[in-house]
């Protein structure tokens, strides 16, 4: 019955997509279960309206059809996109954009999001140039059966979650929807899941998707409910509680760069200026995707390394950054040829302790890139090379000693000695006028012939 439905309600809009199953490890109860109902594949373009949490007027509810699916941390979910039907072309080429994943503890009463505790960023995609214009995630889905894959992490505590997928399409995004009627097109669901302990090994998928009718028709929900006192509560281990992430829509703008992006002049840059909307991701529960059938190699891995941390502007939510980059080291005066230069010079890389976390105050001088960091223009005149040695040891221990503040070049004064002019030969008058005259023309140069 939901089959017939969805089909026929869906394939009117081609171009639009959704999910249509959700698999953990590999198992799936059917179409349209464990995720949200929604009233249409047609995408979000208004940002003021509540549509934008977890698509149109969702419905959600432990019963079947609605039903909240059982995994554990470390299960491979995989989420199968469709327009029409299951195995068809999924989403249009023009839909270019990238997918994202939140997450959100559920109210353990009404299986909402818990809006209290909000929403927190797991993974957003990024355009790979590699891949020219097939860079963008709705192509990765349109070419892999439309299938993404990620892995439950492995510190979130007991409990119900929604998981809000965003997948966006940019072919209208030069323009605002409050001021044109037109924008960027968001197709959003969310996905119900209740976690309840470990996987007791890392999970592979090494046969074909199934379809069990019976899986997860149990109350799942009553159950998780049962262990999560408050939303977002601690199991022990590694278990990280969700802290206060975003509520939809009040904290998303369709201006920010990643939502109102001119797809096509940009494309002039090969969109290397592109980066996701929304907030950082959060590294206490970021994931990597995979796209296509789960199986074989194709497995999420266990530890995120890809997930779009760093990819935003801005701090990542977590004292550690997944991508974290050396910070520059001080420059180091040891001139030792004349340098002209009107541009600020960039920091050498950082050289790093064992521990990767501070500049190595015991790397020895002559190792370090001779730099001089200057903003306006200057001459270095030749000095004397015993001087200069000392005074490029003495400038380099106190760089080295002193706390690395900050990664701007610092400007150190250079001493330039003043030249002696040397003295003209003059001749004086050591006799008489005579003599005197006689001597000057003697200095005078000869006409040539």
């Amino acid at each position: 019955m939901y089959s017939l439905l969805f089909t026929s309600l869906y394939t009117a809009a081609g171009a639009h997509t959704l999910i249509w199953q959700t698999f953990v490890n590999g198992v799936t109860p059917g179409k349209f279960v464990g995720t949200a109902v929604i009233a249409s594949n047609d995408p979000v373009r208004d940002f003021t309206l509540e549509e934008v949490e977890c698509g149109h007027n969702t419905t959600y509810t432990s019963k079947p059809n609605g039903r909240w699916l059982p995994a554990k941390r470390g299960s491979i979910i995989s989420m199968q996109y469709a327009h029409g039907f299951v195995g068809d072309d999924v989403v249009d080429t023009s839909h270019r954009g990238i997918w994202m994943l939140y997450v959100a503890p559920a109210n353990p009463v009404t299986g909402k999001p818990n809006r209290t505790v909000g929403f927190t960023k797991m993974h957003h995609g990024h355009y790979d140039k590699a891949g020219g214009v097939e860079g963008w995630d709705n192509y990765k889905l349109r070419n892999n059966s439309g299938i993404v894959n990620w892995r439950v992490p492995d510190t979130l505590p007991d409990g119900n979650y929604i998981f809000r997928t965003e997948l966006t399409a940019m072919h209208e995004a030069d323009r605002i929807f409050r001021l044109t009627g037109s924008g960027v097109q968001l197709y959003i669901q969310c996905t119900q899941l209740s976690v309840m302990g470990d996987e007791p090994s890392p999970v592979r998928v090494d046969g074909p998707l199934q379809t069990d009718l019976t899986f997860g028709a149990t109350d799942n929900f009553a159950k998780a409910a049962a262990t999560t006192a408050t939303a977002g509560a601690s199991s022990g281990g590694n278990r990280i509680a969700l802290t206060k992430g975003i509520n939809f829509p009040q904290d998303l703008s369709d201006e920010d760069p990643g939502y109102h992006y001119d797809l096509y002049h940009n494309e002039k840059s090969d969109w290397t200026d592109f980066r996701a909307p929304g907030p950082a991701v959060n590294a206490n529960c970021a994931v990597d995707v995979t796209w296509g059938p789960p199986n074989g190699t194709n497995t999420p891995p266990m530890k995120a390394v890809d997930a779009g941390v760093g990819d935003t502007p801005g701090t990542a939510t977590s004292n550690t950054s997944m991508h974290a980059t050396p910070s520059s080291s001080i420059p180091i005066a040891a001139a030792t040829t004349p340098v002209v230069t009107s541009k600020t010079e960039a920091s050498p890389p950082a050289r790093l302790s064992a521990a990767g976390s501070s500049p190595a105050a015991t790397t020895p001088i002559a190792s370090l890139s001779p730099i001089i960091a200057v903003t306006t223009p200057i001459i270095v005149a030749k000095a004397d090379a015993s001087t200069l040695a000392k005074t490029s040891i003495a400038s380099s221990s106190s760089a080295l000693s002193a706390p690395a503040q900050s990664s701007l070049p610092i400007k150190i004064p250079v001493q330039i000695p003043t030249p002696t002019p040397t003295p003209i030969p003059v001749p004086t008058m050591t006799s008489s006028p005579k003599q005197f005259l006689r001597k000057c023309k003697k200095l005078r140069p000869r006409k040539s012939s």
